[in-house]
């Protein structure tokens, strides 16, 4: 999905298009980077949900964001998840069958985004450089 950013370096503020499936963002007019945040789970259904806040269902977001972060770890593993990976989805499955008010969904799910995230990013970068005793 495109979306138009703004770059952050005050001498110059330029706004230009990037896909929200890029890890970053560089400006095209003074190379400034920006870190897509979100990577890889920046969709519109995040972005719709932010801009709801509190009338939004956050329960519903963190179990869309649950299966997501399932997804795209699958897509980055040979074989079965196992080790961090697997007990993140496991943390959340769980907490799919507690109670909780809309608010402190809310605060799940940004703490869900914040450790699919790492996690997705430090499975990439071990496909990126394996170690060479596997």
């Amino acid at each position: 999905m495109r979306i138009i950013v703004k770059c952050g370096e005050d001498e110059c503020r330029t706004e230009f298009n990037v896909e929200t499936t890029d890890p970053e963002w560089e400006c095209p007019s003074c190379g400034h980077v920006i870190i897509n945040r979100q990577y890889p789970f920046l969709t519109a259904k995040v972005m719709q949900a932010r801009v709801e806040g509190d009338s939004s269902d956050w329960k519903r977001n963190f179990k869309d964001l649950l299966d997501t972060i399932g997804a795209e770890m699958e897509k980055r593993t040979s074989g079965e998840l196992e080790g961090p990976p697997k007990e993140l989805l496991i943390k959340g499955h769980n907490e799919l069958k507690r109670e909780h008010s809309n608010g402190e969904w809310r605060v799940l799910f940004e703490d869900l985004l914040s450790e699919g995230r790492k996690m997705v990013l430090r499975m990439e970068k071990e496909e990126e450089s394996p170690d060479e005793t596997r």
